[in-house]
């Protein structure tokens, strides 16, 4: 063969989705072990899904890289070719909010409250084992913010939230196969 040949070889990104089906079990779990029961949704989805009572939703934010692309590359012997990598670390911010039906008459337990649990999960030597089995840690948790709003009942109610940061690797990996010649020729103007 004559000439470069590049082909992408494997590439390996950290897809929203991939987190989400991480992390929703590990709150899943985590909440049933402390026998609390919420629903544990994606917020902010294609089709409306209304606002449910004793939830926990969470969604992403945004999508930081840090740093510079690396990039390092190898030569194979055996397939003959060169490895080309580039890799970007990323973080990516998830919102976590609850809502929590009061009854006046049976206080139990706050949004708030439940909002702690969930950050307590996550930050759990168990949730963080999970994630670096999954290539994945959690940067930093944020404080809760307790946010009141207005009901559809005409009550105050409280929506807190926290920030989470998840950090991950993406990675590209091409082949470059070798040159075996060159042909230059060099042409009078």
């Amino acid at each position: 063969m004559i000439g470069i040949d590049i082909t992408v070889g494997t590439g390996f990104c950290v897809l929203d989705y991939d987190i989400v089906r991480i992390i929703r079990p590990i709150i899943i779990n985590g909440l049933t072990s402390l026998n609390i029961d919420a629903s544990v949704l994606l917020n902010y989805q294609p089709t409306k899904q209304g606002v449910n009572e004793n939830t926990v939703y969470f969604f992403n934010v945004g999508d930081n890289d840090i740093g510079y692309m690396g990039r390092h590359s190898t030569y194979d012997k055996e397939q003959d070719k060169l490895i080309y990598k580039e890799l970007q670390v990323s973080e990516t911010t998830f919102q976590v909010n609850t809502i929590l039906k009061q009854d006046i008459e049976n206080l139990t337990i706050t949004a708030k409250d439940l909002c702690k649990y969930v950050k307590m999960i996550l930050q759990s030597t168990e949730t963080i084992n999970i994630l670096k089995e999954n290539n994945l840690e959690i940067l930093r948790i944020s404080n809760i913010v307790n946010t009141p709003f207005m009901n559809s009942e005409d009550n105050y109610q409280y929506n807190p939230s926290f920030d989470f940061v998840i950090i991950h690797t993406q990675e590209l990996e091409y082949n470059i196969n070798k040159t075996d010649k060159i042909n230059q020729t060099v042409k009078e103007v």
